[in-house]
Formats: structure tokens, C-alpha cells, sequence
């Protein structure tokens, strides 16, 4: 009942996975998620920044192009006042103050702002001649321009004033010069700052501009602008202005985006796909990680309660007076693999002891459960039956009828009662399995590599044949799994070697314990791929009736059976 309880409890692990691992499945996020989440941000962020940052710098030059076709507008309408200016002094030169005077009145009537021929007179200039409102012939320009008229006097080069007054009352000057002492004047009324009313499709209806009549930016030196509120802000277009030899300063700025209003939101279409690609991974890896976490959680509790199986049907060895048997088992170094080794060892009627080794190729819990429903088929076999032939041949049929398992190998034998030297007959059958190993009491090793027929589950074998061979007093037989000797990077015939070398280099009272312990000190590797299943029986040596050892001869011959041929002598 609690080997039972004990297997239930397995089961139910299996199914619903240890508790530590459902808490890490319900638990905080995994390693390989948050790293995923990391790369995804730091993608999404590399992305969002990039077409940023080329967003920008497509708007830039673009602001550029646009501030530059600004200026030329600007510079055709200086050039076109400078024209105007020039041919008015042309006028003067050829015509005098009446011909300036009428050309300077059809000048006005489609420029606007006043007209004028100054002319120095001491440390002031006078007006000559003038057309336009606000400017009449004597009066004496304002002390402001002064400076100005002076300096485009006799250089033949437009000159500007900065922007006088204020409010509805700014105006500014132009001055050029016609000869030394001449200089012909203009004005222009500006009005209070504020943008122009213009049509949506006017040209540069996307920009802001805004120009002042210094090289800097000054609010009381605004000429034009087409912003509603100054200082511009955002990414600002500065660059100097020649107005003749005057300089002035043009700002521009977009008053949308210059690169189109789908283009210039990229950087956000980057960032929400991202964000979304970043969401859909995350719930991806997470969700490949909990399945995994999952599967191998049921994985590891199948590895375990195959395992379980294994050890639980593994039998309580018998306590018998002449003999020493010691088994072991050894899952291999590969935690996810379990094998389908086995042993038994069991006492039959009359003191025959049967003992069995096999492997059911495989490594899932359906191997572990063939192997121990072919445990309780042969102890029932064997029962029936003195031969080992038959009961592997039982046992074969019963596999291939009800497809029980893919391949076993095996060897059955049976150890007769001791004869009165301790001696025992050992009848034996060998299903495909490595041959067993005899350790004599000289410690020569031999093979016993009789009785050998294909292995459980191969087609076309009906008979199995049998040996038997008489092991002396003090002498181990040692059966094992391949396991064993199948060692990665080692020959096969190397591994058996050294096993038998093994074997030959124990003491002769070296017990079943002592040997088994040997032979895992030696053979089993961290890195074996299969499990290892081992089963040592050691004779006891005969003892006289006044308590002494009796001698055991070297050599015996094999008993007579009809299935082999001729006699076998194991000391040889």
C-alpha cells in the first residue's frame, strides 16, 4: 500500500507539474521575456529616434530652401527700390529739380511712401525738391537720418535708417547717393507690426517671416512680419540680409511641416508600431516561455516518476547463506532520459534461485512501464518452467502478441542448489543482452557467451537455446546492462576489456559488494548516455565441518543438456 501511495503521489506530480514550478509559471515574468521586452524598447526607441532625427533634418533643409527663396524675394524688391532710387538721380542730373520733382510724383502715384532730392547744406540736408505726403521742399531732414544720408552721400549705394517711431506711427528711410552733396530720399511708412491678411494658397502661406532692419533680433526693429506673435519659436531660420549696404536680419520659421503632415509624423508612427510589435512579442516569448516551462515541468515529473517506477520495482534482494548478491542502479547522467533497465532476483521452489537482467530499449515512462509488466510476466513464467529457453520464449511471444515494447534484451538464468563443495549449476538464456561475466577463484575472468539468440520483439525466433555451466565455490558471476561498457569516445571491445581487467584485479574474498563498488569506480563516466543496471552473486567457499575452507577446484565441466553442444570447462 505505501509502494501504492507513493506511485499515486508521482502520477499526480506528473500530471499538474510540482508547485515550485506552477508558481514560476504564474509567477513574475521570465528572463528570456524581459530581455526580449528590452531589445523591442531599445528597438523602438533606435527606430523613433532615427526617423526623427531624419525628419528633422529633411525639415531643416527644407527651411532652408524656403528661407532662401524668401530672401530673394526681398532682394528683388530692394533691387527694384535701388532702381527706382538710381533712375530718379539719373533724372535729376539730366533734368534738375522740376524734372526729379514730376518723375518723382509718378514714381509715388505707384510706389508708396514720399520722394525726395536733398542737398547738403553745412552740417544739415535740405529738401530740393519732393513728392508725397509728409516731405515738402525746405524742410530739413530729421537729425535720426542724418547719419544715414551722410553715409550713402556720393557712393551711389542704398542706404537704410533703422525703423523710426513707433506704433502707427513707424516709418523708415532709404537714402542713395547721386553725387557728392546730393542724395536722393526716401520714405516709407510702416504702420503698426502685424502680419498681412493673406489668402491660404498665398505664397509662403506655410512659413512665418519676420525681418528686421538691424542684424539682430530687436522687437522695435521689425519691418515686416508674417507672425501673429514674436519672437518666432520653434526651429528658427536665421541668416543675414544685404538691403545695399545696410544689413538687415530674416527669420523663418513652418508654421506646418514643411516635409507633409504624414511624413513629418513618422517618428509617432514609429513609435506605436513599435510599441505594438514590442506588446505582441512580449505575450509571444512569454507565452513560449511558460509553454516551455510547462512542458518541461511535465517532462521532468514523467523523468521522475519513471524513474520512481523503476527503483520501486526494483526487487528487495533475497538473504541466502551461500550467497552474496548486491545489485545497483544508475540512472544515466542526462537527467531527461530514463532507461528501461532492469534486475530481478528471486527464490523459485527448491532452492533454485532465478536471476534476471534486461533493458527495454527506450527512455520514457512507456518503457519503464513494459519493463515491469515483463517483470511480473516472467516471475509467472518462470513458475511454470526449470527452463530458461522457454520462459524467454514465453516472455518474446507475449511481447510480439500484444506489442508491449519495440526491442528487449535479456538474460534469464537459474542457480541450482549448492552441490556439498559450494559449487552451484548456472542455466542460463541470453535474449541479445551482454554476455555475463565469471570471475573464477584464481581470478581469471571468462565470458559466458553462450545461449545467445536475437533479442524480445525480433521477428522469426521461436527457439531459444540455453547453457549451463558449473561455477565453483568462491567464484562471482556479474551481469550488467550496456550501460555499462558503452562509454562515449571508447571502443566498445576497449570498455569490455578494461571491465574484465577490473574483475581479474579484485581480491579473491572480495565480496558481491566490494565488486560492484569496483566496477562503478571504474566504468560508470559522468557523461554515460544510459543507465546502468548491475547484479553481482558471489559463492561462498565451501567450509569443512570443523569450520575450515574447503579448496575449491579450478576447473568444472558443464552438465549435459539437450539444447548445447558438447562440454564447456570454465576453468579453462
Amino acid at each position: 500500500m505505501a509502494e501504492s501511495s507513493a506511485m499515486a503521489a508521482d502520477l499526480a506530480d506528473t500530471a499538474g507539474g510540482s508547485p515550485a514550478s506552477r508558481s514560476r509559471a504564474l509567477g513574475p515574468f521570465h528572463a528570456v521575456t524581459a530581455l526580449a521586452l528590452v531589445i523591442m524598447l531599445l528597438l523602438t526607441a533606435g527606430a523613433t529616434l532615427f526617423s526623427r532625427s531624419l525628419i528633422r533634418d529633411q525639415e531643416h533643409r527644407l527651411l532652408v530652401e524656403r528661407t532662401n527663396e524668401v530672401s530673394q524675394v526681398l532682394s528683388v524688391s530692394i533691387a527694384t527700390l535701388t532702381d527706382d532710387l538710381a533712375t530718379l538721380a539719373r533724372v535729376d542730373a539730366a533734368g534738375g529739380t522740376a524734372a526729379f520733382t514730376e518723375a518723382a510724383k509718378a514714381t509715388a502715384s505707384t510706389s508708396p511712401g514720399s520722394y525726395a532730392l536733398v542737398g547738403r547744406s553745412g552740417a544739415d540736408y535740405v529738401v530740393l525738391a519732393a513728392a508725397g505726403p509728409g516731405i515738402r521742399a525746405g524742410d530739413k531732414l530729421p537729425a535720426a537720418v542724418l547719419p544715414t544720408v551722410g553715409h550713402a552721400d556720393g557712393i551711389r549705394t542704398l542706404v537704410a535708417t533703422p525703423v523710426m517711431g513707433s506704433g502707427a506711427h513707424r516709418s523708415l528711410a532709404f537714402a542713395y547717393g547721386l553725387s557728392p552733396g546730393q542724395v536722393v530720399y526716401h520714405v516709407l511708412q510702416l504702420g503698426p507690426v502685424g502680419p498681412p491678411r493673406a489668402a491660404s494658397t498665398a505664397p509662403f502661406n506655410e512659413l512665418r517671416v519676420v525681418l528686421y532692419a538691424v542684424p539682430r533680433v530687436d522687437p522695435t526693429q521689425v519691418l515686416v512680419t508674417s507672425a501673429r506673435k514674436l519672437p518666432l519659436t520653434g526651429s528658427v531660420r536665421y541668416q543675414p540680409f544685404k538691403a545695399g549696404a545696410t544689413t538687415w536680419l530674416l527669420g523663418v520659421t513652418a508654421d506646418r511641416p514643411l516635409i507633409g503632415s504624414l511624413a513629418a509624423d513618422s517618428p509617432w508612427t514609429a513609435l506605436v508600431i513599435g510599441l505594438i510589435g514590442t506588446a505582441l512579442v512580449f505575450m509571444l516569448v512569454e507565452t513560449v516561455a511558460r509553454r516551455r516551462d510547462a512542458a518541461l515541468t511535465l517532462y521532468a515529473g514523467e523523468h521522475r516518476f519513471a524513474e520512481s517506477l523503476q527503483r520501486r520495482l526494483l526487487p528487495t534482494l533475497p538473504k541466502l547463506a551461500d550467497l552474496e548478491l548486491a545489485t545497483r542502479y544508475v540512472p544515466a547522467s542526462d537527467v531527461h532520459r530514463v532507461g528501461g533497465d532492469w534486475y530481478d532476483i528471486f527464490v523459485l521452489g527448491s532452492g533454485r534461485i532465478a536471476v534476471v537482467i534486461g533493458d527495454v530499449m527506450g527512455h520514457d515512462v512507456e518503457a519503464a512501464t513494459a519493463m515491469s509488466q515483463l517483470r511480473s510476466a516472467l516471475r509467472a513464467y518462470a513458475i511454470d518452467t526449470d527452463d530458461p529457453g522457454t520462459v524467454i520464449e514465453r516472455l518474446g511471444r507475449m511481447i510480439e502478441t500484444f506489442e508491449m515494447a519495440p526491442l528487449v534484451t535479456l538474460i534469464y538464468g537459474v542457480l541450482e542448489p549448492a552441490a556439498a563443495d559450494g559449487s552451484r549449476l548456472f542455466r542460463w538464456s541470453n535474449a541479445g543482452h551482454p554476455p555475463p561475466m565469471l570471475r573464477l577463484p584464481d581470478g581469471t575472468v571468462r565470458e559466458l557467451t553462450g545461449a545467445t539468440s536475437p533479442l524480445l520483439g525480433a521477428p522469426g525466433t521461436d527457439q531459444r537455446p540455453r547453457e549451463e555451466r558449473l561455477l565453483p565455490a568462491g567464484s562471482c558471476l556479474l551481469l550488467y546492462t550496456d550501460g555499462l561498457v558503452e562509454v562515449p569516445g571508447v571502443i566498445m571491445s576497449d570498455s569490455i576489456a578494461q571491465l574484465q581487467g577490473v574483475l581479474a584485479s579484485t581480491a579473491r574474498a572480495s565480496s558481491a559488494e566490494a565488486t560492484c563498488a569496483a566496477v562503478l569506480a571504474t566504468q560508470v563516466t559522468e557523461n554515460r548516455r544510459d543507465d546502468v543496471a548491475i547484479i553481482a552473486v558471489r559463492l561462498n567457499e565451501a567450509v569443512d565441518r570443523d569450520g575450515s575452507e574447503r579448496d575449491t577446484p579450478a576447473s568444472v565441466v558443464t552438465r549435459p543438456h539437450a539444447q548445447v553442444a558438447g562440454r564447456v570447462d570454465v576453468g579453462r
